[in-house]
């Protein structure tokens, strides 16, 4: 049996993500800390200072976990770990997200106008991996392999962005 694929996020997108988190938080947490600001004008920066806090936790984790993928399985290693078994799998959802300019455009994926978020479920644990992953098509192949053998049922969302993908014979086979 052969060894599982070890996979991270790419450390030049966690540092990104780390320095807009930085910069977010320290603008909108600053006026309120060090300058005399009115309650509401207080309030709504520590809002979204906070916003900028959570999303700097957020890729903290992502920054802490490893996946693999193997033959019987995804599973994620870290502060939130959990096992999601193909022979198990019993939802697998992915979803699109387009960037404003791509909505603007009305761009299909392109890899560079959006991002692709899977979401795989088996029984109570689920693991939710986005696109900028490495290896995120190999889950992605796995996953469709592993729902065509459960014989799970796609939604219309999940069939139609893995055709954007190319994995148009798997997504007719597996939904």
């Amino acid at each position: 049996m052969s060894e599982p694929q070890r996979l991270r996020y790419a450390q030049r997108d966690l540092v990104a993500d780390y320095l807009r988190a930085s910069f977010g938080a320290s603008i909108c947490l600053g006026p309120p800390l060090f300058l005399e600001t009115t309650p509401v004008v207080t309030w709504v920066l520590t809002a979204i200072g906070a916003v900028f806090a959570v999303f700097g936790l957020r890729t903290a984790l992502r920054h802490m976990t490893v996946y693999e993928l193997g033959a019987a399985g995804f599973r994620a290693l870290g502060p939130r770990s959990a096992t999601v078994s193909w022979s198990g799998l019993s939802a697998m959802n992915l979803a699109y997200f387009s960037t404003r300019k791509a909505r603007r455009e009305r761009l299909k994926f392109s890899g560079t106008s959006g991002w692709m978020e899977l979401t795989l479920r088996d029984g109570t644990q689920a693991i939710k991996v986005d696109s900028s992953l490495a290896g995120f098509d190999d889950i992605v192949h796995s996953a469709v392999a592993a729902a065509r053998r459960q014989g799970l049922k796609l939604n219309a969302v999940t069939r139609a962005n893995l055709a954007a993908m190319g994995f148009v014979d798997d997504a007719e086979d597996a939904g």
